[in-house]
């Protein structure tokens, strides 16, 4: 070894081509080891083919193909072949040598994809083995003879015209070199190469020698080069097509001088089919110190004591092509395995370390990647903990695609989370176009989650589905041992049970809207495997395709699902439907683990979610029908969508149960929910303190708040002014804890969605606080709680739950939240010269009377006002409370904020919200309703200041204020605004404005797209989710019409009287009007968000 030739990174600024590279190998390093592979003798030394032998080979190939040299012409040839590493190496870089432009295909695709590829790139030349790929080559031909394409089909040389002397080449060997290269540019494309095709035809992605030279000189090139050992990788088990393999077993050597070890040539039999056993097999034999490979290999050898002592001797093991699950990583790192999760793509290469600096990764954190500081990338937050990567184009590593609308660059569609502890790692998570959008909105990454299931015994394969359904559901490949048809009802229900440990474990640690029910597992059929890439990945548009029908027939059964198997209650007495309902709670609510639950306790306390009551709705409707009593039967068809939302305990579901049956018996409804209000008030106003009695401190010249709720959309916005505010001093921004991201990360993600000015983060007055405002003292520590009750002089309470579904008794950690808030303010030293201020809402109206004309601004009104959805009820609640407070010392003051738009500087309004659902519905729809009436909406940036205008009042505001545009516009004028902005922003110009229609008609329309609506629809037309809203804002639009009325907010709201809250606040006072300008933001930021599709 000490005599072999000095290696020398060639350039890799595209100035030399990679064809003049297999000259300068074959002239300065023949003697090097370019592959090993084991000998015929178990225990032999293994077989090496050098750079002499190789490089040879490939202008022998170079020969066969092109007889005549002619560097001028550079045609492209596809290569669909099965055979040995070693010759499939030989071809694609004697195709290079030889002046051609080889495109290596997977032999796995299908005649219509390599079909496509082939047109894609005006492919008219083939090279196979037609002898093992016979069907395959005949179906292509049979694809493009319908369109008269052209192909002429070459058999691959063979291995011994390649290497007559396998293994024991010498200089003195008879050789005709091929002409020497010429015409060699360094922008020519080098070589194709192509995607997964995970989510449609594999892309043809071209590479020159200028960004091949960017992606080795990096990770996959010159780091292995300065690695401190040479380094032979067993890469046995990879395909040569894809990236991955192309790089060990070709590039990487040929730039770098690491030595790959390949599996035997069997030629003229067909090549070794690589397993795990063999794969190891051929490692040890080969005396590879360093391993590349797909993670289901290490799932196996993690399973061998052996296996994982052969790992541990290795300098690295790196997997990559997929997750690797945390457990088996775990077991394999612990055993002194030094394992590393490589990451790249065909677009980029490799941009993150394969081998990272000592120290940069701990020996546990091996999923773990920190990026190459040579690649210019950047993170893209998708909400508070996930963050896509976009990798930036530069010169030293230029890419061939680019995708991104600001800068030339790649949106990798990866998505990424951070290290909890150390900055700089990353961790991959899934697919931008993996992610699950339920119809809540809730966002489900599936890859953690297989990851789990795909360590169990039972399983191959694992792939996650619910797009726009209510819950999440998962379809399951079982491994060859455990397959069934699943039409056998017993047969999945037994399963089902084998599988439910794994699933009850990766429900563990999902989030609860995550998590897989039972009834919710889908297998495949052993004669319809899932859809694969050659890297072995799920190709999950394929699979879902394929199993279309399987998923909409489970959906359907799970949405028309009564419980028609479930036993009634033994009577209808409410004893004995109490007893029911506790054992279908526990039953539903298992993955909780919760013994039994507490029937006076909120069930959604107690882990339940919309999935959850989906459930016991339809259990409770099934024991209803199946009953012999005919008022029972006629129930069944009473149980509202609601029922369990607002009957939330097992003690409240009983009765309403009960009065569904024997209706006679029915209490009056606005009198319980105004007795629930009413104890609410009672419990959080009981032992109220008083603030001190003797003379309050002054208010010092600058101001100390304490915020609420800044990650959300107000709060930043006032988060944002305070911390540009000279009167302000110090501001605390008070958010609950959340697993997924550190609070400092979630804030400024919330800042950047909205364009607001990050580096205000960094300012000196801002402090970051985690709690709990339900605990005692927020759940701070003494030291902190002390602190903000001495020092702070104003509250501004914004944080809240937003759900319309659930009862008011839902919202009681909210309202002790605000009774914890008025025990400090009541505790400061400031006493009445403390203000809170508590942004509550005008749904506190939702029981109004409307035609007793504007809602005051009063706050002595009767409990039947705010009477309906447990939210407006929870807030009227709270509004009492802060007057009690103000009663004992402090000043509060409730402000009911109404509608909130998008803003400046970029029109952020959350795609969730009902106007952006409208906007996007009506697109695919082909028309926008037109509605009688008027919009006070405000934006962001107007309410923000508004708030702060009442904070910093020098007088006493009065304690209730009505916060909506005291200018309205008409709706009419307002969606003129949006459809003009749509035509210009997101259809550039090229498209006629929407048509109008009535309202009522828009809803039939959207009555009849949600009929048959599947999946598909439901995110084009996401309306249909909440088809009842826009039901009741077209009746109340008639109802306008009818009267005339054009001075009542569209779909019926109440008009709200605002003279007092203009008196306070000059902001609100002098709002602009909403203009086109402010419709051609909110239209920008939806397209931006990709909201549109």
């Amino acid at each position: 070894m000490a005599h072999q030739s000095e290696w020398k990174l060639p350039p890799l600024d595209g100035s030399v081509a990679f064809a003049e590279l297999v000259d300068f190998r074959l002239q300065h390093n023949s003697d090097r080891t370019f592959a090993v592979f084991p000998s015929d003798v178990s225990d032999g030394e293994p077989i090496h083919i050098t750079y002499l032998e190789w490089c040879r080979a490939i202008h022998r190939v170079a020969h066969i193909l092109r007889p005549k040299a002619e560097f001028e012409s550079r045609q492209v040839v596809g290569i669909v072949v099965n055979c040995d590493t070693l010759m499939y190496s030989t071809i694609i870089v004697a195709l290079i040598r030889a002046g051609f432009i080889p495109y290596p295909m997977s032999n796995r695709n299908s005649p219509a994809a390599v079909s496509h590829m082939l047109q894609q790139t005006s492919c008219h030349h083939l090279i196979t083995t037609s002898a093992s790929l016979g069907s395959l080559i005949s179906g292509i031909k049979a694809e493009l003879s319908t369109i008269n394409y052209d192909l002429k089909i070459d058999e691959l040389p063979s291995l011994y015209d390649a290497f007559p002397r396998l293994g024991q080449e010498t200089a003195d060997y008879p050789f005709t070199p091929y002409p020497a290269v010429t015409n060699c540019k360094s922008d020519d494309i080098a070589i194709y190469l192509h995607s997964s095709g995970s989510t449609g035809f594999p892309k043809s992605i071209p590479h020159s020698n200028r960004t091949l030279g960017g992606i080795y000189n990096g990770p996959l090139g010159a780091d292995m080069y300065r690695y401190h050992k040479h380094l032979r990788f067993g890469a046995l088990a990879l395909p040569t097509f894809h990236l991955l393999g192309l790089s060990y077993q070709v590039f990487t050597p040929l730039v770098d001088g690491t030595s790959v070890a390949m599996f035997e040539p069997k030629y003229p039999a067909l090549p070794i089919i690589p397993g795990p056993e063999n794969t190891l097999e051929g490692m040890k034999r080969t005396k590879v110190n360093a391993i590349i490979c797909v993670p289901t290999f290490l799932e196996l050898w993690s399973e061998s004591e052996d296996a994982l002592a052969f790992l541990a001797e290795m300098e690295i093991v790196i997997f990559a092509g997929g997750p690797l699950s945390r457990q088996i990583g775990n077991k394999i790192a612990s055993k002194g395995v030094h394992l590393q999760s490589g990451y790249g793509s065909t677009e980029c290469g490799a941009v993150a370390y394969f081998i990272p600096p000592e120290g940069i990764i701990g020996p546990m954190d091996w999923e773990y990647l920190a990026f190459d500081p040579n690649f210019s990338i950047r993170m893209i937050p998708q909400d508070e903990a996930q963050f896509e990567l976009h990798v930036l184009h530069n010169e030293k590593h230029p890419l061939p695609i680019h995708n991104l609308p600001d800068v030339p660059g790649y949106a990798s569609s990866d998505l990424f989370e951070k290290h909890p502890t150390q900055e700089g790692l990353w961790k991959i998570i899934g697919r931008v176009d993996d992610v699950i959008i339920l119809a809540s909105g809730e966002k489900t990454v599936p890859a953690p989650i297989e990851g789990k299931i795909l360590t169990s015994p039972l399983v191959a394969g694992a792939m996650m589905v619910g797009h726009g359904h209510n819950e999440v559901g998962i379809l399951i490949e079982p491994r060859p041992e455990y397959a069934i048809n699943p039409a056998d009802e017993t047969a999945l229900a037994g399963f089902r049970n084998l599988l439910w440990p794994v699933i009850e474990e990766a429900n563990n640690d999902a989030p609860t809207f995550s998590r897989i029910f039972k009834e919710m597992i889908l297998v495949t059929s052993p004669d319809k495997p899932m859809r694969r890439a050659a890297k072995g990945t799920v190709i999950r548009k394929a699979t879902i395709a394929d199993y279309s029908n399987e998923i909409n027939e489970l959906y359907g059964k799970m949405q028309s699902s009564r419980g028609d198997n479930v036993e009634p209650p033994k009577s209808w007495e409410i004893p004995d439907i109490e007893e029911w309902l506790m054992i279908q709670a526990q039953d539903i609510n298992k993955m909780s683990h919760v013994k039994k639950p507490d029937p006076d306790l909120d069930l959604f306390a107690q882990g339940f979610d919309s999935l959850s009551a989906t459930f016991l709705r339809n259990r409770i409707i099934g024991s209803l029908r199946s009953s012999e009593d005919p008022a029972a039967k006629t129930a069944a068809t009473s149980v509202s969508q609601n029922f369990v939302f607002a009957n939330n305990t097992v003690r409240s579901l009983a009765p309403a149960i009960y009065r569904l049956i024997f209706p006679l018996s029915n209490g009056h409804v606005p009198d319980r929910h105004a007795a629930a209000m009413k104890s609410l008030i009672m419990k959080y106003s009981a032992d109220m303190p008083t603030a001190d009695a003797s003379p309050a401190c002054p208010l010092p010249a600058t101001s100390t708040v304490l915020v609420t709720g800044t990650t959300g959309g107000l709060g930043s916005y006032i988060l944002w002014m305070l911390l540009e505010d000279e009167k302000v001093d110090r501001v605390y921004a008070f958010n609950r804890k959340s697993a997924r991201a550190p609070l400092a990360e979630r804030q400024k993600g919330a800042f950047k969605d909205r364009g607001l000015p990050v580096n205000l983060l960094d300012s000196s007055k801002l402090v970051l606080v985690e709690g709990e405002e339900s605990k005692t003292k927020l759940g701070l520590d003494s030291a902190l709680y002390e602190e903000l009750r001495t020092t702070c002089t104003q509250i501004i309470h914004n944080a809240w739950r937003l759900d319309f579904n659930l009862a008011v008794s839902s919202f009681e950690s909210n309202i002790e939240g605000v009774r914890n808030l008025i025990n400090l303010g009541l505790a400061s030293p400031y006493a009445s010269n403390f203000r809170f201020v508590f942004t509550s809402s005008i749904s506190v109206s939702q029981g109004c009377d409307r035609e007793r004309g504007l809602f005051p601004e009063e706050s002595d009104l009767p409990m039947d006002v705010a009477v309906g959805a447990g939210y407006g009820e929870s807030k009227f609640v709270s509004e009492q409370l802060l007057l009690k407070a103000a009663e004992r010392g402090i000043q509060t003051i409730s402000l009911r904020i109404g509608q909130i738009c998008g803003g400046e500087p970029d029109g952020s309004w959350a795609t969730t919200d009902w106007v952006p659902i409208i906007i996007k519905s009506s697109r695919c729809m082909g028309c926008l309703p037109d509605g009688q009436g008027v919009v006070t909406w405000m934006t962001s940036e107007v309410v923000a200041r508004a708030v702060l205008d009442v904070a910093f009042k020098s007088e006493r505001p009065p304690s209730t204020l009505n916060v909506l545009h005291p200018h309205p516009v008409s709706w009419s004028n307002i969606m003129e605004c949006v459809r003009t902005a749509l035509v210009k922003t997101v259809d550039h110009g090229k498209s006629n404005p929407l048509p109008f229609v009535s309202f009522k008609q828009w809803v039939t329309l959207l009555e009849k797209k949600a009929v048959s609506a599947t999946e598909s629809d439901m995110q084009t037309i996401p309306a249909i989710k909440i088809l009842p809203f826009f039901q009741s804002m077209a009746q109340a639009d008639e109802l306008m019409c009818a009267s005339g009325d054009t001075d009542t907010e569209v779909g019926g709201i109440p008009r709200f009287a605002t003279q007092k809250a203009q008196a306070v606040s000059r902001t609100l006072r002098n709002a602009p009007r909403l203009t086109i300008e402010d419709a051609e933001r909110w239209v920008m930021y939806w397209n931006r968000k990709g909201f549109f599709g």
